[in-house]
């Protein structure tokens, strides 16, 4: 299935607007937007939704390639949106390398391009970006691998719940089930929650929330999206 194939998701609330773009989430309140997770594709998907210029910071869940793997292209596409004294902060999760070996290639390979500030974020820390305020919860998070042998293992993840004017707006990447969810969803006015699409290696630990958990875990939110871990809508539950 192509990039433009798979239906955005477009939440609106006076100012904000909050979009899933395969695999990828925009929450933006004017003209400033936080991009949270760049999948493969998403670059080109920002360009062609005339988005890129308002990107002010972009932060990763974990290390999947999912979650990672359009990162260099992006980092490409926003160059002529960007100034030379104003880094890009990029925040990752602390413990996982991944993202950090990805921006460290595009600012050694590329050195006369724009600067990236690199912000490594322990679970529970909060930030701002312009008038978003965020916060940040563990998660825990497994990643399928097929060679030498099959199996899965668990990585370092993040849960996000952001303020957006009077919205609250919670991004869950798919992740172990918890009564940890739960408390992250509640109160919210937009849950945005990835449940197991993929096939992965069978293993004893269930590593993904099913569409039924997703639905218990977000409790009586007044909108859900559920969204599988290839990039496409799932079902949406409640009405903009």
């Amino acid at each position: 299935m192509g990039e433009s194939a798979k239906k955005d998701l477009i939440y609106r609330s006076n100012e904000v607007d909050v979009r899933w773009l395969n695999g990828a989430v925009t929450i933006s309140l004017g003209a400033e937007t936080l991009l949270l997770d760049a999948p493969p594709g998403i670059g080109n998907l920002l360009s062609q939704r005339g988005m890129l210029a308002g990107i002010q910071s972009v932060a990763l869940s974990n290390g999947r390639l999912p979650s990672v793997g359009g990162l260099l292209p992006l980092l490409c596409g926003l160059e002529p949106h960007r100034s030379a004294d104003t880094p890009l902060v990029l925040r990752l999760p602390f413990g996982d390398e991944r993202g950090s070996a990805v921006a460290a290639s595009w600012v050694r390979g590329w050195p006369d391009k724009y600067p990236i500030s690199i912000d490594t974020i322990m679970p529970g820390v909060s930030f701002s970006v312009g008038n978003l305020e965020v916060e940040t919860f563990p998660l825990r998070m497994g990643m399928p691998r097929w060679l030498p042998s099959q199996a899965v293992e668990e990585t370092v993840g993040l849960g996000w719940r952001v303020q957006a004017q009077d919205q609250v707006i919670v991004w869950l990447p798919g992740a172990v089930p918890s009564r940890l969810l739960s408390r992250i969803c509640a109160p919210a006015d937009l849950v945005i929650f990835e449940v197991g699409v993929l096939p992965w290696p069978r293993t004893e630990q269930r590593w993904r929330c099913s569409v039924s958990e997703a639905v218990r875990f977000s409790g009586e939110v007044p909108e859900l999206w559920l969204v599988g871990d290839d990039g496409g809508p799932v079902q949406v539950v409640g009405q903009s």
